[in-house]
């Protein structure tokens, strides 16, 4: 079986066996309940199954609770967190990047992603409405945008996302490679009208040629950030409605801290 995805299941009585999924090849186990929310124990637990370089674990669930006991099967909770481990605390299992998307893609709607302490060289979308995803802190967990990724480190594409705790960057963050044109444009982008109410705080938004791009999209919070030290801090493009900036540290970019653009047409016969 190549290129297989268990995902959203409580597989504490079947690595406990530590047979059932033997000799499975390009298995996809992340984003499951492990008996545990620890990663080292879930770390232990996955490599327990004998599996060594088969597997594949980025994000795993905080909780094993069961959403609705009288119905069989696994019902996963949406108040149940998935967890984003060090990259260390899973380096037992090849394969394993231990990425954030992997637990952004295994959400649903009303959860929480946690991101452990690290650095994390990935471009990160959120499609997923009423996400939350957090970080540590700005000292202990980066997102840094890949060169030759997308033209965002954090991308929200859906209404209702929260991203918090996080410093924010890019690759090649330095003067030789500034104009390179595989280097990521915004750190944090928002675009289009139907994405709204997304909460940005408490980040160290940096190195990026724009920090924060919001275009034709508004009803969002940018609040408590640090802004510091790119081409152009804060991008509001076209219609961006009901925005609250607030509390922030907009310091020491090489353009403009704040740029307000609106682009208008007239046509005249």
């Amino acid at each position: 079986s190549s290129s297989t995805l268990i995902e959203r299941n409580s597989l504490t009585a079947v690595l406990a066996g530590g047979s059932v999924l033997s000799s499975v090849v390009g298995l996809d186990v992340s984003g499951n309940w492990f008996g545990s929310a620890v990663a080292s124990t879930v770390n232990a637990a996955i490599s327990a199954t004998g599996l060594g370089n088969t597997i594949v674990a980025g994000s795993f669930l905080s909780s094993g609770t069961d959403a609705d006991g009288s119905a069989p099967g696994f019902q996963l909770p949406t108040s149940t967190e998935m967890l984003v481990p060090q990259r260390s605390a899973i380096s037992l299992l090849a394969n394993v990047d231990g990425r954030i998307q992997s637990g952004v893609n295994r959400a649903v709607t009303g959860m929480i992603v946690r991101v452990a302490a690290d650095t994390f060289v990935e471009d990160v979308t959120i499609n997923t409405s009423g996400l939350s995803l957090l970080g540590s802190g700005v000292a202990s967990t980066t997102i840094s945008g890949a060169i030759g990724g997308g033209s965002a480190t954090v991308q929200i594409g859906a209404s209702n996302v929260t991203v918090a705790g996080f410093t924010i960057t890019r690759q090649g963050n330095n003067t030789t490679d500034w104009n390179n044109p595989g280097l990521n444009t915004a750190g944090i982008a928002i675009q289009g009208l139907a994405n709204t109410n997304a909460l940005i705080r408490d980040n160290l938004i940096t190195g990026n040629r724009t920090g924060v791009d919001i275009n034709n999209s508004g009803s969002h919070t940018i609040r408590n950030n640090v802004i510091d030290n790119n081409r152009t801090g804060l991008l509001l493009r076209n219609q961006t409605d009901n925005l609250l900036v607030t509390q922030n540290e907009i310091t020491n970019n090489w353009t403009l801290g704040v740029l307000l653009l609106v682009i208008s047409f007239w046509v005249t016969s």
